[in-house]
């Protein structure tokens, strides 16, 4: 489900407990000519999260919330139940509200279990919104493809080959490289994460894009193709003829897009295109059918959260008042 995630966080007295917080050693810059110590930017790591803090109203946090829970792991399945367990401990473990997170990146999605092996899968992608993978898959060393677009990355992984485990997974996700990617899903904080409709809209926008792969068929006979499906099998099944009328797609060309797509269809033996759709819904939803028992935790979880940190907020305030009348 939840992947990676890179936070934004803005407010002063979240950034000055993280700074406080005896779990995390920051180090500073040290400049050798002078020896001054700089102030900021101040970095730590705490298992797999990432702090860099910019100032002391600007802190980036990023890591995956998957691994963190799992201890380093994400080629297994990651519940809502899981997501919110996840959240909570890194909220405790932070002393921050989930309010108060803005979501910059953001990386979601699926591991599911094919009949056919994953890196026979990677093989016959032979393009996704008629663009070509970033490299070329080498299916003896590499165990992912991925096409960049402008504000997300789509991705495709044999996760058993990179766990170096004899499970066969395929693991379809989104990269959000930019906060406006999932805005339409109501994601803006990291607290929108802990809502079933906004996973959910969230999992309709995966389906989306996985539909969007063109995959080949290896089992075709071209010989068997009448001449005119044959002439536009031989061409697109080249990605590079996809990406060559990405920009200026004649009707014509959608026309044999579609023809192609319905070739491989008929004639082909994997049936990639509905597979790996129905895999992807299915897992989503069977990710998110544990949401109710989390719901009900989820609001004492808030509660019990903001009521800490106002203590906190509190304590740190009535400590302030007492060193300022010893001063005075």
């Amino acid at each position: 489900m939840i992947d990676y995630i890179k936070g934004c966080l803005t407010d002063r007295s979240s950034i000055s407990r993280i700074l406080s917080n005896e779990k995390f050693e920051f180090v500073v810059k040290l400049c050798e000519g002078t020896g001054e110590i700089s102030s900021f930017p101040k970095t730590a790591r705490y298992g797999e999260w990432k702090i860099i803090v910019h100032s002391p109203t600007l802190a980036l946090i990023q890591g995956s919330l998957h691994k963190y829970f799992t201890k380093g792991r994400n080629h297994n399945d990651f519940t809502f139940s899981d997501l919110f367990k996840s959240i909570t401990s890194f909220c405790n473990q932070f002393e921050i509200s989930p309010h108060d997170i803005k979501i910059q990146n953001i990386e979601f999605g699926v591991n599911v279990c094919p009949d056919i092996p994953a890196t026979e899968i990677l093989r016959h992608a032979l393009a996704y919104k008629n663009k070509r993978e970033i490299k070329p898959f080498d299916s003896e060393k590499g165990y992912f493809i991925e096409f960049e677009f402008d504000d997300y990355y789509f991705k495709l992984y044999d996760k058993g080959k990179q766990y170096n485990t004899s499970a066969n997974i395929l693991r379809i996700e989104l990269k959000a490289t930019r906060s406006r990617f999932v805005s339409k899903c109501n994601v803006h904080y990291l607290v929108d994460l802990l809502k079933p409709s906004t996973l959910a809209k969230l999992g309709s926008l995966l389906v989306q894009h996985a539909r969007q792969i063109v995959w080949d068929d290896p089992v075709i006979d071209e010989d068997s193709l009448n001449l005119p499906d044959r002439k536009i099998y031989s061409r697109l099944k080249n990605p590079k003829a996809w990406e060559s009328v990405r920009n200026n797609k004649s009707s014509r060309d959608r026309y044999q897009e579609k023809r192609f797509k319905d070739i491989v269809s008929k004639y082909g033996n994997y049936q990639l295109a509905t597979t790996i759709n129905n895999l992807v819904s299915d897992k989503w939803q069977q990710l998110l059918s544990d949401c109710e028992y989390a719901q009900l935790e989820q609001e004492l979880f808030l509660d019990s959260l903001e009521n800490k940190l106002q203590i906190f907020t509190s304590n740190v305030y009535s400590e302030k008042q007492q060193i300022d009348r010893i001063a005075i």
